[in-house]
């Protein structure tokens, strides 16, 4: 059922959106997105930008658009001032839906300096001419810029029929657990929340909570406040939420230390980069139903899921009803189902099945394994291939280790930049847990050097994407000198003897 139908014709008297200063019924719901749709069809806009907090009126205007049948962007709060404003006229935006509260001037620059369109809550609408107007596939409904581990963000084009087909086939497989309630504990620019968050448990007649990012304790992109994430999820007590890898860390870390466990959690989904097998075994040793997923933007988001009765220990589950799954010679994970119309500004025709980058195999069950990124493997100097996410998995299963990167692209020896958990772990510790984790690897995959990163590799200081994968590239350049120091040491070692 396509979700607008839902919110119609609503299944119970739920709320449908609840935050911390008001809630909206299903029925005024579907009012405010037909007033929203009224203002964007008066203004006749090409593609419309939304920039928000997460809050009741930015899933009134991205389902708005979704009415009129009108392009959206939805723009992280969290990027630069930059960032935005190469984002927007990247797509042609020419309708801007804002709170006066986020007026960054580099975005206000690029529109008329009055707002069109003004509430009663802050909420604003600018426009601006955009002199060549973009051409756009004639089904494209959504525009969603790929984190990027590597160059510029790319934009990736939807068409309304893949996220309805993502929302019902999440709505599916989850109706058996009689979700009531999601807490929406992610950005809601990211595509992930943004349809199995909000899309899915609507369509399904749940209630959805979304408080504003700040009130969940995010400061910016990667910085939290532990406690007030804790402390909202006690507060709208969500049956189910969707979580990265770092949050699902800090939800287990304070349940660990006492902090009590909310008691109506039936699902809890993680992904958006990979999750250690060391951090799952801790959720589930307290109780915690953590089930991990697979997807990609360029497929719409969700593509395979575990979930209770169907669900398999270090695997990203099944794929979703309305997706096929296969891997190629070279073991590449290719979908399809719900994949992108194609990149914004490639005329590039998509085939049925997608490359998704990534290397994995499927079992006779139809669960997915995901070994890393076909980019990301390296050869050594003895040329053996080496995928370093396998190895960075088991480096992360040791709790102490909290990120690791492994190089050893054209080195006779692997290393390891690695960042610890508690700053005053000793060194003899550090060296045991790599020893440890040698042992369940191959020669050529052994790390046989590391260095301790001086901070986290996070967003602000662009080690990160927005959605929690390394950038290596970026990791490798600030600590070239060190790696060149060890390369050099190993050489002239290797001269003298």
């Amino acid at each position: 059922m396509n979700i607008l139908e839902t919110l119609k014709a609503p299944i119970n008297a739920k709320p449908a959106l609840v935050s911390n200063h008001g809630v909206m019924s299903y029925e005024d719901l579907y009012k405010k997105i037909e007033h929203y749709a009224n203002f964007i069809n008066k203004h006749n806009p090409n593609c419309v930008a939304l920039y928000l907090d997460n809050c009741i009126q930015w899933v009134i205007a991205d389902l708005a658009a979704h009415l009129c049948n009108v392009p959206i962007v939805p723009l992280p709060t969290f990027f630069s001032q930059t960032q935005l404003s190469h984002l927007i006229e990247d797509v042609g935006a020419d309708l801007l839906i804002t709170h006066c509260n986020l007026n960054e001037q580099s975005v206000l620059d690029l529109f008329n300096e009055q707002a069109i369109e003004k509430d009663d809550n802050g909420f604003e609408m600018y426009q601006r001419v955009v002199p060549n107007k973009e051409h756009y596939p004639s089904e494209l409904a959504k525009i969603t810029y790929t984190s990027g581990s590597t160059g510029n963000p790319k934009g990736v084009c939807l068409n309304a029929n893949a996220q309805i087909a993502v929302a019902n086939s999440l709505s599916t497989l989850l109706r058996p657990l009689e979700i009531e309630k999601h807490l929406c504990a992610l950005p809601l620019s990211t595509l992930l929340e943004n349809i199995a968050g909000v899309w899915a448990p609507l369509s399904i007649g749940a209630s959805v909570a979304i408080p504003y990012l700040i009130e969940l304790g995010f400061e910016g992109a990667s910085n939290l406040n532990p406690q007030k994430f804790l402390s909202a999820i006690a507060t709208h007590s969500p049956e189910s939420i969707i979580l990265v890898p770092e949050l699902l860390n800090v939800l287990v870390s304070g349940y660990e230390t006492g902090v009590p466990m909310p008691q109506n959690l039936k699902f809890i989904a993680v992904g958006g980069a990979k999750v250690s097998s060391s951090l799952l075994k801790r959720a589930h040793a307290l109780g915690l139903p953590v089930y991990e997923g697979y997807g990609l933007s360029e497929g719409c988001s969700v593509t395979t899921l575990n979930r209770p009765g169907h669900t398999k220990a270090g695997t990203s589950g099944q794929a979703l009803p309305h997706v096929k799954i296969r891997t190629s010679s070279d073991n590449e994970i290719e979908v399809s189902g719900s994949n992108m119309l194609g990149y914004l500004h490639e005329d590039k025709k998509m085939q049925e099945f997608y490359p998704t980058g990534d290397l994995g195999e499927i079992d006779n069950e139809g669960f997915i394994k995901i070994h890393g990124r076909k980019k990301n493997m390296f050869i050594t100097s003895y040329g053996r291939q080496v995928n370093p996410e396998w190895v960075e998995g088991t480096l992360l299963e040791h709790k102490q280790i909290y990120q690791a990167v492994v190089y050893g692209e054209s080195l006779p020896f692997n290393i390891a930049v690695i960042v610890l958990s508690e700053t005053n772990t000793e060194i003899k510790e550090i060296e045991e847990l790599i020893d440890r984790s040698n042992k369940s690897l191959p020669d050529y995959a052994k790390v046989s050097h590391y260095i301790i990163a001086d901070e986290p590799f996070s967003f602000e200081a662009d080690t990160l994407t927005a959605n929690g994968r390394v950038k290596r590239t970026k990791v490798y350049e600030i600590h070239l000198e060190k790696i060149q120091a060890l390369t050099e040491s190993y050489n002239s070692i290797t001269a003298a003897v």
